[in-house]
């Protein structure tokens, strides 16, 4: 698969490379692909990434400056993150379970919401993560951080029908923990 997106030729870069092989990963029938866009990481560079994520695990959006209308439990945006660390150094290609603002801030930003607010979203997050912890199968790696629930690291000699496999049971695996939670919220 690397080596598939090093392979560019005239005005098909890299960036479009990533984004027509993970668009055709998983049969998004049942978790749509959302957006492919890139993304920028302190040290990093620029990160391609696709986004895979149905309606429904987005709450309402914060549309306040201080966030005192909206509760905080109810402003998150859960979603399956595919990402090429393109970092010669470092070169990986990961899938991650997010859950974060909806819309997204950075945790600068996040930190001078009401209290309120941040404890209600954090109550949430926390809520999410147990219950993935608990009920997650072993493919995934749990960590709880300000964006991230869960990661899976692939292997850099992955072939792509490999990758598209394990994407679909990654996803397969988690997508119902993440509808069973949010049916009980």
């Amino acid at each position: 698969v690397l080596n598939y997106l090093h392979n560019t030729n005239r005005l098909v870069n890299s960036y479009r490379t990533f984004t027509i092989m993970s668009k055709n990963l998983i049969d998004t029938k049942n978790v749509p692909v959302v957006e492919c866009s890139i993304t920028g990481h302190w040290g990093s560079g620029s990160i391609p990434l696709c986004i895979w994520q149905k309606d429904e695990w987005k709450g309402e959006k914060d549309s306040t400056e201080k966030s005192e209308q909206i509760d905080g439990r109810k402003c998150f945006d859960i979603h399956f993150e595919l990402q090429w660390d393109t970092r010669e150094d470092n070169e990986s290609i990961t899938l991650y379970l997010h859950y974060h603002t909806n819309p997204y801030m950075i945790k600068k930003v996040f930190e001078k919401k009401n209290e309120i607010f941040k404890n209600s979203y954090k109550n949430n997050r926390n809520e999410f993560f147990n219950f993935v912890n608990k009920n997650c199968p072993s493919l995934w790696n749990i960590s709880k951080r300000f964006l991230r629930i869960a990661l899976y690291k692939f292997d850099n000699g992955i072939k792509h029908g490999a990758l598209k496999e394990k994407v679909n049971a990654l996803i397969s695996s988690m997508t119902p923990i993440i509808d069973d939670y949010l049916g009980k919220l």
